[in-house]
């Protein structure tokens, strides 16, 4: 009888190792491997490039994120990046201890480093993280190109004209790079963009088929920081309407002032009170960004909340600071383009009028943080 226990034991415990080892096997042969507090020291140690993703699987920016993240990682299979998956939500913890509570996050662990990761931008497509990799591990001889090339190119190209490609500049250029990822970059030192824009060199440069959007000279104190808040206000145009392909762009923007126009497209003086909104917008580019809410949107029904609007109400027009979440609301009733650009100096000037009836800084707080994508 003893010998009969002992051999069910045995096999026992051969059946808990096998089913560890497979569970090991499954966790390694994974394209996108799920990353707990109990693994993550072990997986940190065993990838020398580790890209983790923090999410909440049943947000729909985590889901949107997570499908890139597949994406990224089926073109990674066989490359010295391992990508895994952190669910923030059960891994309160952990998220914690790695200082990632905001979610989605994306972060880099290089050579088993968990104390200095790099922080990769939130991703429009699996695309934006392999650019995001390629630039990082790159440098910018990677993006020089051919003037005549990009001209004919339907997307926006950030072109930077340098007279030499050792100077500073161009390190402030490539750094900008890897931080906008979803945007195509180029390095070019050709003598036409002179005769062709009227430019001289050291300028960066918005161009979209061969039409020059605007252009940004450099200057010994320009910073990273600045030129990526010049390239993604002047990508944008200067009212852009709140739609689910448009929610990320605006609310990850580095602009922190946002006027909000609440408005029925269908209404009679909708071109009028557009027009007066789009041209005051063009004389606080950098400053304030300016946003349209269609409130015969049943999907914008969310944002409309958020901010106590109500359809009846439109249009009107709110100001809302993405730091402390103070809404600020326009007493007036004529939305003509200088009473619309006096209320933004008003508020600039830190003299407008606080919302009476949006109070509270957690209700305000929505639109940038938990607003689900539309």
């Amino acid at each position: 009888m003893r010998r009969v226990l002992l051999l069910v034991a045995t096999a026992f415990c051969l059946c808990v190792f096998v089913a560890a080892d497979t569970q090991d096997e499954r966790h390694e042969e994974s394209l996108v491997l799920q990353v707990t507090k109990g693994n993550f020291n072990r997986t940190l140690r065993q990838h020398k490039q580790l890209l983790v993703l923090f999410y909440a699987p049943l947000s729909g920016e985590g889901r949107r994120v997570s499908e890139a993240f597949e994406g990224a990682a089926a073109e990674l299979q066989g490359s010295e990046v391992k990508l895994a998956v952190i669910d923030a939500t059960k891994e309160k913890d952990l998220a914690k201890d790695l200082n990632a509570t905001t979610h989605p996050a994306i972060r880099l662990y290089l050579a088993g480093d968990k104390y200095n990761p790099a922080h990769c931008p939130l991703p429009q497509s699996s695309a934006s993280i392999i650019t995001w990799l390629t630039r990082r591990a790159g440098s910018v001889s990677d993006i020089i190109a051919d003037l005549s090339l990009l001209e004919a190119s339907e997307e926006l190209t950030v072109v930077g004209f340098f007279e030499k490609l050792d100077h500073e500049y161009v390190q402030v250029f490539y750094s900008a790079a890897i931080e906008l990822p979803d945007m195509n970059f180029v390095v070019t030192q050709n003598p036409e963009v002179i005769t062709k824009y009227g430019r001289t060199h050291n300028v960066v440069l918005l161009i979209k088929k061969s039409k020059l959007i605007q252009a940004y000279k450099m200057m010994p104190q320009t910073s990273k920081e600045e030129l990526i808040i010049f390239i993604t206000v002047y990508q944008m145009d200067p009212v852009t309407e709140y739609t689910g392909e448009t929610a990320a762009q605006i609310l990850s923007s580095p602009v922190l002032n946002h006027a909000l126009l609440f408005i029925k497209k269908s209404s009679a003086d909708f071109v009028e009170i557009h027009s007066a909104f789009d041209s005051a917008a063009l004389e606080f580019r950098l400053q304030i960004l300016f946003v349209l809410v269609n409130v015969e949107e049943s999907r914008n029904g969310r944002v409309m909340e958020y901010f106590q609007v109500r359809d009846f109400e439109a249009p009107l027009i709110r100001l809302v600071n993405m730091t402390d979440h103070v809404t600020y609301h326009l007493p007036s009733d004529s939305l003509d383009k200088e009473t619309i650009k006096r209320f933004c100096q008003s508020y600039l000037d830190g003299n407008a009028k606080i919302c009476p009836t949006v109070r509270s800084p957690a209700l305000c707080s929505h639109y940038g943080r938990n607003l689900p994508r539309l």
